[in-house]
């Protein structure tokens, strides 16, 4: 990781935010990261933060609020990533936050830290979400229900409807095999929007085209009105794709 070009993005993002006069508290209310993260991502210290995919997500939903373009900072953003000549302190800030390979059982408390953080920020959404006045419901679209256990049914919660349920011609599956940022916009409006988490299934319906978006597309398996459709993306990193009924 570069960390002097997560530096200089993160301070590119930090003089915009200041110029619009917006405080970082209002960011986290804005984008749900939270401010520790958030003041991480502006001071460079990417090492600090859960990982790639959920550090492009990070910084497309920033950007996207700075009305920047943000598939251009996303763009530098990956420069992040790629193999670079750093720093003696670099390597060495690098070397004494990374964890020894002798002790995976570390490793996995992590990971199910990580997991419980993303369960939380997730259980905080709905809450937000289910707190807001009723609104009137998209025609023949059903927001998607998680569930823990892939073997079980998948319950769905729908919108308010009529009395009478709609038949939907498309019922699109969502089955991460890893972490993956997802953005599914239906007729122009964002339906949803975050991290896909793995052992969990995302059942969208629609009785229009869907289109996905976002970063880590080839660790989600997609199934389409009951039949496999292989992963989201063939490539790692970004992806757009429309799926029709």
């Amino acid at each position: 990781m570069d960390l002097e070009l997560a530096r200089s993005l993160g301070e590119k993002l930090k003089n915009v935010r200041e110029e619009k006069g917006l405080p970082l508290k209002k960011i986290e209310e804005e984008t749900f990261i939270s401010l520790r993260y958030l003041k991480a991502l502006e001071e460079g210290r990417w090492n600090e933060l859960p990982g790639k995919a959920y550090i492009l997500g990070y910084i497309k939903k920033y950007s996207r609020l700075l009305d920047l373009d943000e598939n251009e900072i996303v763009t530098q953003a990956k420069q992040v990533f790629t193999e670079t000549r750093l720093s003696s302190k670099d390597k060495e800030e690098t070397a004494s936050l990374s964890l020894p390979a002798a002790r995976p059982k570390s490793h996995f408390f992590q990971r199910i830290l990580i997991y419980l953080v993303v369960l939380a920020a997730f259980f905080a959404v709905l809450f937000v979400v289910f707190s807001l006045p009723s609104f009137t419901s998209i025609p023949s679209f059903s927001q998607p229900t998680e569930t823990e256990a892939p073997t079980e049914p998948v319950a769905t919660t729908s919108l308010p409807q009529p009395e009478e349920t709609p038949q939907f011609a498309l019922h699109l599956l969502l089955l991460p095999e890893d972490m993956a940022w997802v953005e599914i916009t239906h007729q122009t409006q964002t339906v949803f929007q975050g991290v896909l988490v793995p052992g969990k299934q995302y059942l969208f319906k629609a009785n229009t085209p869907l289109t996905l978006s976002g970063v880590n597309g080839s660790q989600v398996r997609v199934q389409i009105n009951g039949e496999d459709a292989g992963y989201l993306s063939v490539a790692e990193g970004d992806f757009s794709r429309t799926i029709n009924p």
